[in-house]
């Protein structure tokens, strides 16, 4: 039984060492997991925030030269800029545009 009682007692004696090394293991997953991460999300803290403006059409403008002027990449091609500027200014054909009138075209900006 004495055996059996000393063996206990230096497992409870080691039971504090094991808590301290596994709360450090932890700890130091975390800062290791953390300068892994978080460059990769330093990128990701400005964000892109979409803004409209106004736009004098000139002589000779088309939804396509205006789109080859102010699309971003926001926007997969050109005809997906060109249908939300039809959609924002309420048009159904896109050569009903006239020199002189005015469109209100999307923009994108970093806002941090």
């Amino acid at each position: 039984m004495m055996s059996r009682r000393v063996i206990r007692s230096k497992a409870q004696a080691r039971s504090p060492l094991y808590v301290l090394f596994a709360v450090m293991a932890v700890v130091l997953v975390c800062i290791v997991l953390s300068i892994a991460v978080l460059p990769a999300f330093a990128g990701a803290s400005s964000t892109r925030e979409k803004r409209y403006s106004d736009y004098e059409i000139r002589q000779g403008d088309s939804l396509w030269s205006i789109a080859a002027e102010y699309s971003c990449p926001e926007y997969s091609d050109s005809e997906r800029f060109i249908r939300e500027v039809m959609q924002i200014n309420h048009l159904t054909d896109p050569d009903s545009i006239h020199a002189g009138s005015f469109l209100v075209i999307p923009y994108y900006v970093d806002v941090k």
